[in-house]
């Protein structure tokens, strides 16, 4: 413990440990290791806070886990998401850290991985739910936040990670869709979604994969379809046969590969396509169908819940 005569003035001698060194209103911290004298700022006005850094650089110590706090005031969280991103590539994960990334770059890219704080995160948080997203969206931005820190700790240039508390998601989503009621949807659809639909309404595939579909993945003859493991969020690659509602999607889409558009004509190499483009984000045009259709609310996910459950209830 500090000396109580001791608390009052700029420098403390904690027992065992070190020395505590008031500079200006900061506290700094001294100690000896390997017989090398180190000092560390300990970015605060609090003595106590002070202390207890000095007891941890201690302890790291004692593990041989030494980090030197001059090398770890300068990583910058940029540094870390780039090394997060280089730890996914190494291990062939595919995900959508690019996307998750973009926020946490703009709220902490330009800091130091030290500055970033539970307040800060807190403050994250806030904004981020007052930007109306959802829950889960948070938590995944978090989950990679906390991950880049982690890794950095993994790698002993950082000491410890600043507590991140995940938010608690709604209940996940319930949303199903009859045949009849899909239907509806589809006929408000544009043209060239229409099968889109349908296809992931009839084999639950995400729509990513859907819009990634080439020729070369259909065995018309074979009478089945190869999913690669590039496109596929579990990196796993599957194969499905042909049923009846998906032969008559594949001869429609195989009847539309040539396609007309201003810049010229041509074959298109995608399965479903427009003018030959890839089908990207259509959320709008989605919404507003459902609406005309009298389900709003609904999202393309919920193809795939319902093409699970179709498996069980008999539905064609």
């Amino acid at each position: 413990m500090i000396d109580a005569e001791t608390v009052a003035t700029n420098r403390v001698h904690v027992k065992g440990f070190g020395t505590l060194s008031r500079r200006r209103r900061v506290w700094w911290i001294r100690y000896s290791y390997l017989g090398k004298r180190r000092e560390e700022s300990s970015s605060s006005d609090n003595q106590r806070k002070a202390e207890q850094l000095l007891r941890r650089r201690i302890q790291e110590c004692g593990k041989g886990g030494r980090i030197d706090p001059t090398a770890e005031h300068r990583v910058r969280m940029e540094e870390l998401f780039k090394a997060l991103e280089k730890d996914y590539e190494n291990n062939q994960r595919r995900s959508m850290l690019s996307y998750r990334l973009i926020p946490l770059r703009e709220a902490f890219g330009h800091m130091k991985a030290l500055d970033v704080s539970a307040a800060r995160i807190a403050q994250y948080v806030n904004d981020r739910l007052a930007a109306k997203m959802a829950r889960a969206s948070v938590d995944r931005d978090l989950a990679a936040l906390k991950r880049s820190i982690s890794l950095a700790v993994e790698q002993e240039r950082l000491s410890s990670v600043p507590k991140i508390k995940m938010l608690a998601e709604a209940a996940p989503r319930q949303g199903f869709v009859k045949p009849a009621d899909f239907e509806a949807i589809v006929s408000h659809l544009p043209a060239h979604l229409q099968d889109f639909a349908r296809f992931g309404y009839v084999t639950g595939t995400r729509k990513g994969e859907i819009g990634k579909l080439a020729w070369s993945d259909i065995d018309r003859e074979g009478q089945k379809i190869t999913f690669r493991r590039e496109h596929a969020k579990n990196g796993q690659p599957r194969v499905i046969p042909f049923v009846v509602t998906l032969t008559e999607i594949i001869e429609r889409r195989w009847a539309a590969r040539e396609y007309k558009a201003p810049n010229g004509s041509g074959i298109a190499a995608l399965v479903f396509h427009h003018q030959g483009k890839p089908i990207r984000s259509f959320r709008k045009r989605w919404a507003k169908a459902c609406k005309a259709a009298k389900m709003p609310g609904l999202i393309f996910h919920d193809l795939r819940r319902s093409a699970v459950r179709s498996l069980g209830l008999g539905w064609s």
